[in-house]
């Protein structure tokens, strides 16, 4: 935790819905998709707290929002290959 700049109330909000299941066992696409969706909402948690203890770090911030944009557009792209290689 030390490295991130969110806290650990937070981290653990945004983890919690994503940990009541085992993933990668009998893992479908919507299993992926929910990893894509994790991702997401780590990241825009990260730049969240970023914009409140550290404003003036606006590349960072930046950063972060894009990254979790990217994911957030190809996840569909990744869970149509991996029903079409899976099924």
């Amino acid at each position: 935790m030390n490295e991130l700049s969110m806290n650990e109330p937070t981290f653990r909000e945004v983890m919690g819905k994503y940990c009541d299941k085992p993933f990668f066992v009998g893992m479908d696409a919507s299993d992926l998709e929910d990893i894509f969706d994790m991702m997401h909402d780590l990241l825009t948690a990260e730049a969240d707290a970023i914009k409140v203890r550290e404003p003036y770090a606006t590349r960072t911030i930046r950063e972060y929002e894009e990254a979790a944009r990217r994911i957030s557009c190809d996840r569909y792209d990744f869970c149509d290959a991996f029903e079409e290689v899976f099924k």
